[in-house]
């Protein structure tokens, strides 16, 4: 008999939002599966990308997003070999993952639609600091909807230790040494 054990961790949120009111926010949530058979364990760890768009301020005037709003929330999840894709990103082995200006990048194709991330590592026109071009596009039937967003240095050191950890996760290499 299989007897599984779920648990998601806190979610990272990057807000963005800008004054024309189009803005968006993102969120990086990690979850863990564990099926336990008779003589077997498995593990899925993953990363779930979620963005969503600005919408109108709250009476006290502060910026409010879609995080609710199920027609406009766009949600990819990210596995092992993305993660690595991502991360290759982060520290520096590769620029880009996929053209940003073209419809293509970490692909997943499920039975509601597809999903295309495009990730790269740019320079900003502010100071010449770096920071990472992140975006998504989701199409479910004939409806398409992207959200670009950026990402500040600082939150590029936080995806790479949450990605990083992720990995570990999966292969549990955070227990080297310990007995189950």
């Amino acid at each position: 008999m299989a007897k599984e054990k779920y648990s998601a961790h806190e979610e990272y949120r990057i807000h963005r939002p800008n004054n024309k009111g189009t803005g968006s926010a993102t969120s990086f949530q990690m979850t863990l599966i564990e099926t336990k058979l008779e003589k077997v364990s498995y593990r899925d760890v993953s990363v779930f990308l979620t963005m969503v768009p600005q919408i109108k301020n709250d009476e006290a005037g502060n910026n409010k997003f879609g995080w609710k709003d199920e027609k406009r929330r766009l949600i990819m999840k990210l596995d092992m070999n993305d993660l690595g894709e991502l991360l290759s990103v982060l520290n520096g082995v590769k620029k880009k993952v996929g053209p940003l200006s073209k419809d293509t990048g970490l692909f997943h194709q499920s039975p509601k639609g597809n999903s295309i991330l495009g990730f790269e590592k740019t320079t900003s026109s502010k100071g010449g600091d770096p920071v990472y071009r992140m975006a998504l596009s989701v199409k479910r039937g004939d409806d398409v909807q992207k959200f670009l967003q950026y990402l500040s240095a600082a939150d590029g050191e936080i995806l790479k230790e949450l990605f990083s950890m992720a990995v570990r996760a999966q292969f549990k290499w955070d227990s080297l040494g310990a007995v189950d």
